[in-house]
Formats: structure tokens, sequence, C-alpha cells
């Protein structure tokens, strides 16, 4: 702008008189001086678009997409203005251009009139453009702070964007103070104007161009609310040239009257002048670069912002989903059936503090932890869906929107981490301090020698925990390992005690055992509706054996495998899994319920919750921390799954119509006249059929609406199978285009369903269907094969003169065989054929649709055959770590007592049969030569008793051999009793 001054000066002193004919030869040479002075950094450009694209490139090389409309208009005009301003002064250099021609040619000074006047005219424009451009400058600024005030940007001053404000309101500070000496753009251009308004004073002009405003004056036409929260009331005292033109003009012609060139020119500045215009208007080192460097900062910690907030969105949306999947998990984990107290005990068994309770979540009770992450889970989940409604419909502050992402990302690591804690502390963590201590332990009772007397004592124990450790290391499943492992530790507790206090061990055992009786008595003395006629009778065998005054250890172990059998086997009940599943859907509906009248206290009433809270409270009596209390319970089975069952319905129903109202309530209209969106959000999970009522907007009748939709009583009405978890939308075309509404399949997460997630729910039902069928058709048969010949191996008669009690009896094997046989059929077979012919044509959705028909009775006979299949593992382990007991046993009687060639025998045999896998020989064998040691020991006319149960035991053999084999067999029977009897 500075030069256009300097080229009027010399314009006006052209036209002033001082030309003639003939140039003296002083006038040409300052003339000459004059027009070869007009560098400056202004690109050459022909046209003003040309211009424009120039000052684009050269200053406004981003995006100005980010700012507001107003913001961008603004910056639209002053481009303009800036690119006509430039196109001027391109005139103005090539007016220069004929000048110095003229000038230095000593051409007729007639062509040179015509040049001066286009000049005159060229430096005008140049200068009245310029100045525009600074104006809409200060505009922009006052826009942009009003702007990033109303975004509430003070909430994110983390922000590199909150410099920004911060730099913007440093410059109107400076323009209202009248600072000029700071580093920012309004400082600088205000010491433009100050070394501007001194060169003008050379020439004698004394008039200010001082204009006082208001950022009003600026603004006056814009929406007051976009400038409610501006502090922008002070007036701005900001120098323009343009008020002052016509006076500076005239001051001008008279000065040039009343003085000579020679003189005028002394007096006239010009080189500073071209300098002014060049550090207010060209592209290097002026106010436009600093402008034009404020704006592009602004707009690229904008961007980045956005880009930012997009990235957060994200990230909050997958750990939500993730959180979501773990906390589904939680209940289907092989450890979710654990006592209460599992966890904190076994980190107490492994010597650790319990920091889980230091985390946000507690874990020593899984369904509470799953119900504490709910509730962490749910309140996310309605914030972060309200938020993408209200930044679809631009109702929420980019600071506002900011802050919440941030939140909601640390509200979602948060659970996340304590969901982690999950997996790594209870999960891996556990894992590997299991397998380390029991790695030391075993490394102890493998290394340590004990005295005969002690080990006689603990060979048991030893060997037990031995036995569970070899077979933790061998587990696939974490749920056993971990079962082992405290069920190990537990055992070197009472190891140690027994080692440094065999009385008090005795008497703790007396104490369990005495406990273990009392529960016993009072679950068998219940009527029950789930048969467990097999289990008593193998009480009834137990409390037969106590009589008999067993070891005390015998007993312990005994009564402790029926108890742990006995409540597996319930808790592997497919009824007391539904109600154990509807109980945890019960809790988890009241809690949602609660959760919608926090956000809304209208749509569910107080009564009613109390009502429902009330109804649970009574039958949470019979649910101990996620664990059902079956003395209780059993009598009362019908009943509890009827009630339970009918105040699930209630509560679904309940939550389906609140969800809906909720939602009717929350919807946001927005679009235009082309079309309209119904923006939706569901933060509390999917529910069963609802319908939506939505009040009518007043132009909803220009829309085409799908044929789920339809108008009464001035409602929206959408009937729905099912309103979907998160954010959605459906969006309705305006009637004049024709087009057909879009159906209910918009998401404002575009989460649909594709091919290949079809796909992959297909092949995973068909590893289920798979599974099911190899568990029927091989795994339990082997199984079946395998304790049969166990069972059938020794007469159980003979095992319980032994003190010994079958962990399962032949009759109990027969029903669950017969029970297996059961849960193959015919018509689900066919079924399985049809959903296989679906699968191989790869026409996975018929296939899933087919799958949807059998699940439930698929899901039923699963859970069945896992029962079975857990019963009959449970048994053969038990058996195989009693035959590990016995030997233990009969070697560390062995050692301590005097020579018996008898039991040495016996217990060889004990460990051949142990080999061959034939683990009630073994038993027998073992427990036959530690009661000959006893007897021996005791009372040498007791063997008469014990003959019977020699003979039983050589009588195995005689049922499972072939005839040629009974000669043999007979003749080791001779020897056993010759043996016997010479001892």
């Amino acid at each position: 702008m500075r030069v256009g001054f300097a080229l009027l000066l010399l314009a006006l002193l052209l036209c002033s008189g001082c030309l003639s004919q003939e140039l003296s030869e002083d006038a040409r040479f300052a003339c000459i001086d004059l027009s070869s002075q007009a560098y400056a950094f202004v690109p050459e450009c022909e046209t003003q678009e040309k211009c424009f694209e120039k000052a684009n490139a050269e200053l406004f090389d981003f995006d100005s997409a980010v700012f507001s409309s107003q913001v961008r208009e603004k910056i639209f005009y002053y481009k303009n203005n800036l690119a006509l301003s430039w196109l001027y002064f391109n005139k103005v250099r090539e007016n220069l251009k004929e000048i110095n021609r003229v000038c230095s040619s000593r051409s007729d000074t007639a062509v040179l009139a015509r040049a001066v006047n286009e000049l005159n005219h060229n430096l005008i424009s140049a200068f009245i453009y310029s100045d525009n451009a600074s104006k809409i400058s200060f505009e922009i600024l006052i826009l942009e702070q009003a702007d990033l005030e109303h975004e509430k940007i003070e909430l994110i001053k983390e922000e590199q964007l909150f410099n920004d404000y911060v730099l913007l309101k440093q410059n109107v500070n400076d323009l209202q103070s009248g600072n000029n000496s700071s580093n920012t753009f309004a400082s600088y251009y205000l010491r433009q104007m100050n070394d501007l308004e001194s060169l003008m004073q050379q020439t004698g002009f004394s008039k200010t161009f001082i204009d006082e405003i208001t950022p009003l004056d600026f603004l006056e036409k814009y929406d007051s609310e976009i400038l409610k929260e501006a502090d922008l009331e002070q007036s701005l005292e900001i120098p323009f040239l343009t008020p002052i033109l016509d006076s500076f003009v005239s001051f001008l012609n008279t000065f040039f009257r009343m003085s000579s060139a020679s003189h005028a020119l002394e007096r006239m500045p010009a080189f500073g002048f071209l300098q002014a215009y060049n550090n207010l208007a060209g592209f290097e080192n002026s106010a436009a670069k600093r402008f034009a460097a404020l704006l592009q900062s602004n707009a690229l910690h904008r961007k980045q912002l956005v880009e930012s907030n997009f990235s957060i969105e994200t990230s909050v949306s997958q750990k939500i989903q993730i959180a979501e999947s773990k906390i589904s998990e939680i209940s289907e984990k092989d450890f979710a059936g654990f006592d209460s107290n599992f966890f904190s005990s076994l980190h107490f068994l492994l010597g650790q503090d319990s920091s889980i309770a230091t985390q946000k979540f507690s874990i020593q009770d899984f369904s509470n932890f799953r119900e504490n992450a709910l509730q962490e889970l749910l309140p996310l989940k309605t914030e972060f869906y309200a938020l993408q409604q209200s930044s679809f419909t631009n109702s929420v502050s980019l600071g506002e929107r900011t802050l919440k992402l941030k939140e909601l990302e640390s509200g979602a690591e948060t659970l996340l981490a304590n969901l982690g804690y999950l997996d790594y502390e209870t999960i891996q963590g556990l894992d590997l301090l299991c397998r380390e201590r029991l790695n030391r332990i075993s490394d102890f009772l493998l290394e340590q020698e004990f005295p005969d007397n002690v080990l006689l004592r603990i060979a048991d124990l030893k060997a037990r925990i031995l036995f569970k450790a070899n077979s933790f290391d061998n587990s696939d499943s974490f749920g056993e390992r971990l079962l082992l492992c405290r069920r190990a530790l537990e055992e070197f507790n009472d190891f140690k005690l027994a080692f440094n206090d065999y009385e008090e061990y005795g008497i703790q055992n007396e104490i369990f055992v005495s406990d273990c009786f009392d529960f016993m008595e009072r679950l068998f003395s219940v009527n029950s509706e789930i048969g467990l006629s097999d289990f008593r009778l193998r009480f009834e065998k137990i409390r037969a054996l106590a009589e008999s005054r067993p070891d005390i250890q015998t007993l312990y172990s005994s009564c402790s495998a029926l108890k742990e059998d006995t409540l597996s086997f319930l808790n592997n009940n497919y009824r007391v899994l539904k109600l154990k599943e509807s109980f945890s859907n019960t809790r988890e509906l009241l809690g949602n319920l609660e959760l919608i009248d926090l956000y809304s206290e209208a749509i569910v009433s107080d009564s009613a919750l109390d009502s429902f809270s009330s109804r649970l409270g009574k039958l949470a009596k019979y649910f101990v921390s996620g664990e059902l209390d079956f003395v209780k319970l059993l009598p009362l089975l019908s009943e509890l799954e009827d009630t339970l069952f009918s105040l699930e319905a209630e509560l679904s129903e309940n939550f389906g119509r609140a969800v809906a109202e909720f939602v009717s309530q929350n919807h946001v209209f927005d679009g235009d006249s082309n079309s309209m969106k119904l923006i939706l959000s569901n933060p509390f999970g999917e529910t069963e059929r609802v319908v939506l009522k939505i009040p009518v907007p007043e132009n909803l009748s220009e829309f085409q609406l799908p044929e789920d939709f339809f108008v009464s009583n001035e409602n929206l009405v959408i009937d729905l199978n099912s309103l979907p978890l998160g954010g959605f939308a459906f969006e309705f075309p305006s009637k004049k285009q024709g087009l057909p509404a879009q159906d209910l399949n918009y998401s404002l997460q575009e989460e649909i369903v594709s091919d290949s997630a079809l796909k992959s729910t297909a092949e995973n039902a068909l590893d289920r269907i798979s599974t099911f069928s190899n568990l029927l058709a091989d795994g339990l048969p082997k199984k079946f094969s395998k304790l049969f010949a166990l069972l059938e191996s020794v007469p159980e008669d003979t095992l319980f003169g032994l003190n010994y009690v079958l962990p399962l009896s032949l009759e109990r094997l027969s029903k669950l065989e017969l029970q297996s046989d059961s849960l193959e059929s015919e018509s689900l077979r066919e079924k399985f054929k049809i959903f296989g012919n679906f699968f191989n044509e790869s026409n996975f959705e018929a296939a899933l649709g087919e799958f949807g028909a059998f699940e439930k009775e698929l899901e039923k006979k699963e859970i069945e055959a896992k029962s079975i299949g857990a019963e009959l593992d449970s048994a053969l382990s038990s058996m195989q770590e009693d035959a590990v007991a016995a030997l233990a046993s009969a070697e560390a009687f062995l050692d301590s007592k005097p020579f018996s060639e008898e039991s040495a025998d016996l217990l060889a045999k004990a460990k051949s049969e142990y080999r061959k896998e034939n683990f009630l020989k073994a038993i027998a064998f073992a427990n036959a030569a530690s009661e000959i040691l006893n007897q021996a020991n005791s009372n040498p006319d007791a063997l008469i008793y014990f003959y019977p149960i020699i003979i039983g035991i050589a009588l195995v053999f005689l049922v499972r051999y072939k005839k040629k084999q009974l000669s043999e067999k007979k003749e080791q029977l001779r020897r056993i009793v010759r043996k016997a009897r010479g001892a």
C-alpha cells in the first residue's frame, strides 16, 4: 500500500504543472529516478483470476474449509481485494515502465500525461483494495476470536488451537490498546502505519487517519449469537487510509502548486513509500504474510483437532465394543462357576497381597465384577452416543466435544485397563504365579528327605500334591488349572501342618469331615427335582465307612470329593445354568432401567423400580455372590424358575418400552429441502420388538417415508422388531426427487452385516455342530469304555472293604451312558444335514436361518453332553489320584515297618497295574499291602478277617482273563493266601 503513496506523489507531481512540453534536466532525472523504484514482493499477474491464484499459492495454501462460513466468506473477500490490489500494482508497473521510457528517451511529454493519468488511477485503486483487505483482515480476527469463544475453546487449553485463540485475542488487544511493540500481526500493522504517517508528515500533511470503530461496525450483519460470548465491546482505533484519501490528494495538489518541482522532489521520500506498500501488501515479510500465517496456523490446528477428535471417537467406539465383548465373555468363561471367594483365597494361598482390591473393580466375585463393569460401561455408551448425535447436528461446541471425547476415552481406557487387569492378573498372572509356585513345591517335595515316621503320615498328601502339580502342567483348560492350583496349595498347607503338628492336622480334618457330613446330610434331605440318588448312595457308603473308623484322611478325601462332585453336577445342570443366567440377566435389566431413570426420570416410575428391586431382592437370598444356595433352592426349583423367568420377562418388556421412550424423546431431525434424516441413539442394549413414537415435524409431509413408518395422532410411528444398540439414522428423500426412502439400514457407526461376517458366524455354528457331534460319536464313548473297564475290573464291595469308596459307581456310569445315548436323535441329525448343505452351497444366510431353528435344542444338549463329560473326567482323574496316593501310602508303610514279602509283592503288583492305567486294581493291591502291614503289626489274628479281601482281589483276575489263564491266576491266589497265612 505504501508504494501506492510513493507513486501517487509522482503522479500528482507530474500532473501539478511541473510538466511542460519539454522537461528540464532536473525534472527528467527526477522522473527517471521515481519511475525506476517500483520493485516490491508482489507476483506478476495480468488478470484478477491469476492474481487470486497467486494469492492462494503464495499466502493461503491451506484448507480454509475448517473455518466457519462467515470466516470463509471473509477470507474469500480478503483474497479478492488483495488480488485486485496486486493486479493494479502490476498495472502500475507497466505505467512506470512507460513513464521511465518517456523520461529516458526525451519523448513528447504529451504521451507522458496519458501515462500519468493511468498511473494515478491504478495507484489509487491499488491503495483502495489493499486498504480494504486490511479492514477485512481485522473483521476475520474478530470473527474467528468470537467463533472460538463460541466453540468454548477455553475448555481445551492443552490444545494448540487454544494457543491460536490466545494469539488472536492478543492481536485484538493490541488493536484496542494501540500496542505496536509486540510481535503480533496487528502490532506489525500498526508499526507500518506509524511509519507511513511519519513519511506523510515529511510532506507537511498533518491530518490523522486513525479510524475509531467497534467490532460490531465490522460485524453488524452477523447473528449476535456468534458474538454473545466474545469480549469485544471496547472500541478499536485502527489507522486506515481510505477516509483521508480525498483530503490527502487535495493537500498534495496544493503542496505541489506552491513548491517548485526540485523542492518537492527533495522532500518526497519515494523509496520509503515503495517499501511501505511492500510491508503492507507484499507476500514477503509483510502484514499480509503475517495475517496469512496466523490463519494458516489456526486452520492447521483446527484440522488437526478435527482429525484427532475423529480418531478419538473411533478409538472410543472400538474400546466400547471391546469392553462389551470382554464383559459378555465373563459369565461364559470356564471359571464362572467358581465360588465367591475363589480368587481372593487363591491370591492368599499364593502369598500375594490381593492387589485386585486396589483396582477400580473387585474381582473376588465374578458376578459382581460383571455387574460393576456394566455399571461403568453403560454411562460411557450413553454419553458417547449422545455426543455422536449432538455432533451430527452441530449442537455441541468444538471445545465441549473435544473435552467430552477425551473424558470418554479416559473412561473407556480405565474400563479396559480393569478388564485387562482381569485378563492379565487373573488369567495370565495367576496362571504364571501358580506354575511358579507349584514348580517350587514340587521341587521341595521331591528333593526333601523326610524321616520314615513323618513320611508315613504325609505320604498320601505328598503324592496328591505332586499329582495335581503334574495335572496342572498337562491341562489345557485355564479353569481346571486354577482349580488344581488352589487344591494343591490348600493341600500343601495341610502338608506343612501335618509335618509340624500332626495332632492339630487331625483335629482340623475332623472338623472338616464333620462340616462336610453336615452339609451333605442337609443337601440330600431336601426334596429335589434334580436326581441326586447316586450321590446320596455314595454318601451312605462314606458314612458307613466312617463307622469303621478308618484313617481320618480317608474320610476327608472321600467327603471332599463327594461334595465337589455333587456341586459340580448341580452347577452344570441345564436348569440350574438357565436359572443363573436368568438371574444375571434380571439384575442387568434392572440396572439398565435404573440407568435410564438416571438420565430421564420421567420414563420409569420410582414405584416400578422399587417393586422390581424388592422382588429381585427376595430372589437374591437363593444366590450367594452368583452361586446358588442349593439347600434352599432345590425344594423350590420349579417355583423359583416360574418367579424368576416371569420377572425377567416383565423387566425385558419394561426395558423395551423404556428404551423406546428414551430414544423417542432424544431424537433429532436434521436436513434440508432435498432430504431429511432422523437421528436416534440407544446406548442401553438391544431390545425386543418396540414401537417408537416421535412428534412429526411440520414439513415431514414433503418427504417420502419407508414402509415401516406411518403417521398417527401427530406422531411418526416406527414399528421395529428390535431396537439395535448404538447410534443410527433413517434418511427420507424429498417427494420431489421421486426416490424411494431408505430402509432401516443406515447406522451412524456404519455397522453392516457383510458376507464375510455371515460366513464367519456360519463357520462358528458349524464348529459347534462338529464339536457336539464328535463328542457324542467319539469323545464320550471312549470315556465310557475306559471307565466301564475300570469299574468292572474290581468289585465295588472289595474296594469298600479296603476303605475306598468309588467316585463313580457302575450303576451311575450306566445311567450316564443312557443319558448320553438319548442326546442323539434322527431329527437333530437331519437338521445338521440341512445346515451343512446350505453351508456347502455358501448360502450362509439360509444356513444361519436353519441353525437358529434348532440352536436352543442344540444348546441344551451341548450343556448336558459337557456335564456328562465333566463328570466322567472328574471320576477318572479322582481314581488316578487316589491310586497315586494309595501307592505312596503303601510304599511309606513298607519303608517304615518290618519288611513284609507279601506287602512288597502286592505293592509291586499295584505299581504294575498303575502303569497299565488299571487304577482300581492299583488301589486294591496298594490298600491291601498297607492293610497287611497294619494288621501284622497290630494283631496277627486279624488276618483271618483279611483273607476274603485278598481272595476278592484275586477273583478280579479270575473274572477278567480268559480260561487259558485261569490256572495261573488260581496259583497266584494260592500263593497270596499261603504267604498271608505264613505271616
